[in-house]
């Protein structure tokens, strides 16, 4: 493993990001709605959630705060403050429904409960594990707040628990991960360095600030000095609306939302403007299709990374100023270094070789909450094992094949979901494909097909499925030929926009049972 090449001088992340607004405190740091916030007051701000947490606060042992709220200003002045102060800050999907949060909630096991919304606060009273004096408004100041007053303890806290995500849960089991205060800071740092941000950049951020992405292009431009455009959620109209108005110069947006983007012509203007330096593919790979429109772009600014909430960005790939590796997912970064395992052996695999992507990494995150089993498992010594495939060149490039469940053996034989993917998508205009593994009795394990059409006309896509399975019979392994193939307007989404891989496998599960 490298060794870390930040110099960090601070005792915890907060105080870093007022070294950056040092004598520009009543710059503009964020807008939101149209409505402008300085660094002064969302520190203000800061001030006072600190003020009522030690007000309130009956157990100064506990230091978990949990918010439930969508994004806002004031989810920003609570990092600053849970920052200066050593809370452990858990922000949970406030679209979760009443039972996954209460869940959550005992999980993590807070002293308080910030939200937004009093739907929340009634639905959470239902549960008699939850106190009323545990909720507070993020609307709340000081002066209609008047318990009794504890003290909090000061210390050194760039290495304690900071932030918890929860994984996107697109296997049905999202996992909750915890950051110190120093994995939140370095990450941001080398984003920083590596994309040559600058206090005159302008950023976007239409990510939920429950998850990593919406907290990274949080931190980044408050450790630039930057201005920073929130969205309280992602729409088209929006995001293009605001970039042009304010000129964005940088942004991270998931697949799903470029995917909607690159369909505007007020995207591609915008990204062809002065002003604008890079955009970063994050979440998954950018597929055939996605990455052919923006290649024919006679421009250098698109990047595409590869990493998981676990360990941050692993790799980097230019698209425009790369002669070679174009079909990868890039080079690793600094601080990281990669290696493909045997998934069953966990024997080092050479040159070309598919297997398992394991990642050594400083950014990597310090555990799973309350469950120390499943942070053992997911380790093979100081490398996380990402449960991707894929295999790395002689150069260096790694390479993503896609998820370790999407290999599966059909009647013994290895079977890659990736492969048949590709031959659909190059043979058929669709706008995406996905191939599974359904359990059978006698092979083992059969692939199955789903496919997004722009076909409406439900003939028309019925026989649009049938082609697809004719030519894949005529022209791949009989192993590989799908035995269902679906069609689809859309796939089912999380709320993050990626794939609902449960979702969308219990649907191609029961068209296949109601045909067999």
């Amino acid at each position: 493993m490298q060794k870390e090449s930040f110099n960090l001088h601070y005792n915890n992340i907060t105080e870093a990001i007022d070294f950056a607004w040092k004598g520009n405190e009543k710059k503009t740091s964020v807008i939101f709605k149209n409505k402008k916030y300085t660094f002064q007051d969302l520190k203000n701000k800061a001030q006072i959630y600190q003020s009522i947490v030690k007000k309130l606060s009956n157990n100064k042992n506990n230091k978990r705060i949990v918010i439930i709220s969508r994004n806002s200003p004031e989810i920003i002045s609570l990092f600053l403050a849970c920052g200066k102060e050593g809370w452990f800050c858990c922000p949970l999907n406030n679209e979760l429904k009443y039972f996954q949060l209460s869940i959550q909630i005992k999980l993590i096991n807070p002293i308080f409960i910030f939200y937004d919304q009093e739907i929340i606060k009634k639905s959470l009273l239902k549960d008699e594990d939850f106190h009323e004096n545990l909720f507070i408004k993020l609307d709340s100041s000081e002066d209609n707040i008047s318990l009794e007053k504890s003290k909090i303890v000061d210390s050194e806290i760039l290495n304690e628990d900071f932030l918890l995500t929860c994984s996107s849960g697109s296997t049905g089991n999202p996992k909750p991960i915890v950051f110190t205060q120093k994995t939140k800071l370095i990450r941001s740092l080398m984003a920083i360095e590596t994309w040559n941000l600058k206090p005159k950049d302008v950023f976007i951020n239409a990510s939920p600030l429950h998850h990593s992405l919406g907290q990274r292009l949080t931190f980044i431009p408050l450790l630039t000095g930057s201005k920073s455009i929130l969205l309280e959620k992602f729409t088209v109209e929006e995001w293009l609306r605001e970039s042009i108005l304010h000129k964005v110069s940088f942004t991270i947006p998931v697949i799903s939302h470029l995917q909607k983007l690159i369909q505007e012509k007020e995207f591609w203007d915008l990204i062809s403007s002065k002003f604008f330096n890079c955009i970063v593919a994050s979440s998954s790979k950018l597929d055939g299709d996605l990455r052919n429109k923006i290649l024919r772009h006679d421009n250098n600014i698109f990047y595409e990374m590869y990493g998981t909430s676990e360990v941050g960005t692993a790799t980097v790939l230019n698209t425009k100023l790369m002669n070679d590796g174009l079909d990868s997912v890039g080079k690793s970064v600094k601080n990281v270094n990669l290696k493909i395992i045997n998934p069953k052996t966990k024997k080092q695999l050479k040159c070309g070789e598919i297997g398992e992507i394991a990642i050594d990494s400083i950014y990597r995150f310090k555990e799973y909450l309350n469950d120390k089993e499943l942070t053992r498992k997911c380790m093979h010594g100081s490398y996380f094992l990402t449960g991707d495939l894929g295999y790395i060149d002689k150069k260096g490039f790694l390479y993503y094949k896609g998820r370790k469940d999407d290999c599966f053996n059909v009647g013994g034989i290895k079977t890659y979901s990736v492969d048949i993917e590709n031959f659909v998508l190059e043979n058929f205009e669709l706008i995406d494909c996905k191939v599974f593994g359904l359990k059978h009795n006698y092979f083992g394990t059969i692939p199955i097909a789903a496919c997004v059409t722009k076909e409406k006309d439900a003939k028309t896509r019925s026989a649009l499925e049938r082609k697809i399975r004719h030519l894949c019979a005529l022209h791949l392994a009989p192993f590989q030929v799908p035995h269902l193939v679906v069609s689809f307007l859309d796939f089912p989404k999380l709320n993050n926009g990626k794939l609902n891989r449960v979702k969308l496998i219990s649907d191609l599960e029961k068209r296949y049972l109601e045909n067999n």
